[in-house]
């Protein structure tokens, strides 16, 4: 018997193994790989002297050792796919592929983090991976912390939240902050202006530091004709307008006074920062241009136009307030009541020598002496009787 051979065969033919007879003898024990039913060599399943269960599959069994009766050889299929070795959705390949000939399935899948099949960041990330499909050897459901606080939402002061909120689901860290303007985080307007808006916490989602031009103005602060500049200058850095703007007393941009009076100051330009335009009672009577007694009215009425006082009185000749004319001389005007605006106060020289009463030869001064203070003239002469210049008398009378 040629026991080598019978190893190698279920039945040995070999011209070795003929016995005498021209018979086949039997095998006592097959090869490796074999199972002996009946002292026939009988190959055992799933790859005889090479047990292989193949791709996608384990052995649950052992190796035929050639003395046993029945095939130990078994086989199982890997979870997971068999010989396709693919995990479902949200998970990936944790183990390795079943080759056939190992002794345990291998095919292991493992839920990936973050949601598996729900692939989903917690509020404040975004999914910086890919989906879990199954098919790959790793965990590739990444997420990363959006930056600006993450899932508290917020930017550093004098910025403002332009972006979203990451929910989660995004795939891109949506939590942008964009710097407001005028300043950032020193909230300051130009010179000319002032802050409207409120300075940027980092907690709004738009840009809240405005600037308003201060009117009259804006960085030239001006006030237009007839009006003084009566705040203070924009600096950029206050809350409100404070080129404030009054107007000047006395018409504004037409500068006028009463009557009565004139204008002491001067126009207001816009450029000044007080009220300029002055007004003064002009003398003698304001608006009731009036002299005193004695006096006459030698200007004229302050129509509130004029840069200077017009109402000037003089005094009224012969005597002023105490109308009285000198000797041989007789008032033939009017007392100055300081309404009129002549002199009136005249005085007339009297008849008959002035201040020389004296009549002419033949005649007699008949009224009295002009003294000055009287209103007409009292120096008369009356001629003598009897032939006056030519004194004589009747014819039977004598001188």
């Amino acid at each position: 018997e040629n026991q080598a051979n019978c190893q190698t065969h279920n039945t040995d033919t070999s011209v070795s193994c003929i016995g005498t007879e021209g018979k086949t003898q039997p095998c006592n024990k097959c090869k490796s790989g074999y199972l002996l039913s009946s002292q026939i060599c009988q190959a055992c399943g799933n790859g005889a002297g090479s047990y292989n269960c193949g791709s996608g599959k384990y052995r649950t069994g052992t190796t035929c050792s050639g003395s046993v009766s029945s095939d130990t050889q078994t086989c199982a299929s890997c979870t997971n796919g068999g010989s396709s070795y693919t995990c479902t959705a949200g998970n990936y390949k944790s183990g390795t592929a079943c080759p056939g000939t190992g002794t345990s399935d291998t095919q292991k899948c493992t839920t990936c983090g973050n949601g598996g099949s729900s692939y989903n960041c917690n509020a404040g990330n975004y999914k910086s991976g890919t989906a879990c499909s199954g098919t790959g050897t790793s965990d590739t459901q990444k997420c990363t912390t959006c930056t600006n606080g993450g899932s508290s939402y917020t930017c550093t002061a004098g910025n403002y939240k332009s972006g979203s909120t990451c929910t989660g689901t995004g795939t891109s860290d949506t939590q942008k902050c964009t710097s407001c303007a005028n300043g950032g985080s020193s909230y300051t307007c130009t010179a000319g202006n002032y802050k409207s808006g409120t300075a940027c916490s980092g907690t709004g989602t738009s840009d809240t530091q405005k600037c308003t031009t201060c009117t009259n103005g804006g960085s030239s602060y001006t006030c237009t004709a007839g009006k003084y500049k009566s705040g203070s200058a924009c600096s950029g850095a206050g809350t409100t307008d404070t080129q404030q703007c009054t107007n000047c007393a006395n018409g504004g941009s037409t500068y006028t006074c009463t009557a009565g009076n004139y204008k002491s100051g001067s126009a207001c330009t816009g450029t000044g920062t007080s009220d300029t335009q002055k007004c003064t009672s002009c003398g003698n009577g304001g608006s009731s241009y009036t002299c005193t007694a004695g006096n006459y009215k030698s200007g004229s009425a302050c129509t509130g136009t004029g840069t200077s006082d017009t109402q000037k009185c003089t005094s009224c000749g012969n005597g002023g307030s105490s109308y009285t004319c000198t000797a041989g001389n007789y008032k033939s005007g009017t007392a100055c009541g300081g309404t009129g605006t002549a002199d009136t106060q005249k005085c007339t020289p009297c008849g008959n020598g002035g201040t020389s009463y004296t009549c002419t030869a033949g005649s007699y001064k008949s009224g009295t002496a002009c003294t000055g203070t009287l209103t007409t003239d009292t120096q008369q002469c009356t001629s003598c009787a009897n032939g006056g210049s030519s004194y004589k008398c009747n014819a039977g009378n004598y001188k």
